[in-house]
Parts: C-alpha cells; sequence; structure tokens
C-alpha cells in the first residue's frame, strides 16, 4: 500500500500535535457582563459576605420575637409602631420591650430586633399601634449575614465556564472583572490544488 494511504487515527494525530505543542492559557481581566461561556483561570473567592447585613425576607414588622410569642387571632399581641425602615437605609431604631419598626423586602434589620412579622399577620389600628395574630421565632423571615456566601469563601475555581446565571452572583459580590482564559487564535492551512476560491466555477 502506497505511503500516501497510510494515515494516522485521529487520536494519534491529535497526541502528536499536543505533544509538540505549549499551550498558551494567558490571563485577562474582562467584564463580568461580557464574561459568559468564558473559562475562569483563576479562583476566585468572595470580597465580603452576602448579605453583609441581616435582611428581611418580606415585607412586615421588625420585632422582638418574644413580644409575639401566644399571639392569635382571638388573642393577638401588640406592639407600638416607632420607626420606618426603608430600603438602603441603615436603622437607627433600638427596639425596646413591646416596640415595632415597619420594614420592607430587603431592607436592613435593627440589631434590637430578631424576626420580622410578615405584614398579612397584622393589622395596623393607628399610626403608633400594630396588632399581631401570629408569633414568629427569632431569625424568622431574616437572611442573616454572610448566609449566602461567607467572605473568602470560594466561588468559581479554575476550568469553570460562566453560565448566565453566574454573572448576577458574581456582581451581587462586587466583582466586576472577572479572571478569564484569553480565547485562542485557529488558523486553518489547506493543501493541495482541491480546494477553489468559492468565486471560481470548478472545472466540468
Amino acid at each position: 500500500m502506497s505511503d500516501f494511504l497510510k494515515v494516522k487515527p485521529i487520536e494519534q494525530a491529535l497526541e502528536i500535535i499536543d505533544n509538540h505543542s505549549t499551550p498558551l492559557l494567558r490571563t485577562v481581566n474582562i467584564k463580568t457582563i461580557d464574561s459568559v461561556l468564558r473559562t475562569v483561570s483563576k479562583p476566585i473567592t468572595s470580597p465580603s459576605n452576602l448579605p453583609n447585613f441581616d435582611r428581611s425576607t418580606m415585607d412586615g414588622y421588625a420585632v422582638r420575637a418574644i413580644d409575639t410569642y401566644g399571639a392569635s387571632q382571638s388573642q393577638p399581641s401588640y406592639l407600638n409602631l416607632v420607626s420606618d425602615i426603608k430600603m438602603g437605609a441603615i436603622p437607627k431604631t433600638n427596639l425596646k420591650v413591646g416596640q415595632a419598626a415597619r420594614i420592607f423586602t430587603g431592607a436592613m434589620v435593627p440589631k434590637s430586633a430578631d424576626a420580622v412579622v410578615m405584614i398579612e399577620y397584622t393589622e395596623l389600628i393607628d399610626s403608633a399601634l400594630i396588632e399581631i395574630i401570629k408569633p414568629v421565632a427569632p431569625g424568622e423571615n431574616i437572611i442573616k449575614i454572610g448566609e449566602d456566601i461567607q467572605v473568602n469563601e470560594p466561588v468559581f475555581t479554575v476550568g469553570h465556564v460562566i453560565r448566565p446565571q453566574d454573572i448576577g452572583g458574581l456582581l451581587a459580590l462586587g466583582i466586576t472583572k472577572t479572571p478569564v482564559f484569553k480565547r485562542p487564535k485557529i488558523g486553518v492551512i489547506s493543501t493541495g490544488d482541491e480546494l477553489i476560491n468559492p468565486e471560481i466555477e470548478p472545472a466540468k
């Protein structure tokens, strides 16, 4: 058989290429929002806790859980409404016995509160008094500091391919630049006269 027809299997050909080439794994930092389907080139760890404060998961009232124990529709608990806690604000309220603060989903829970009562289980009696018909346990309706991810905790390892759903998590951690491998440039070399330009009509 002619040597021309003695071709190597593709696996062996790829092995020869691997043995005679050096991969150029260069790192580039690109905008996180543009990193979908790119491959992580350095370990990524969390620069902060997420969330970085105790966060309410419901619209309702921040309370001391002990002040709601035993509350029911027939025997509600009554708490004095002392403040409103808005999104993005640092609460200055220091809740005392029998007090509550109106709070919204995502807002910072004051350190003096340990639970949030859902608004569905309350009734606003007047501008300074609320009625609670269901008790809450400590920690209820609150995401604690670092509950999603803690500072210095690994986020992604080398080789992870960034997915669309990963972008939001990285941005939530304040990671606006992501280290990824630089995309290789690939060239194709064709030999022989079997190929012609598409503008040329093949010989008949």
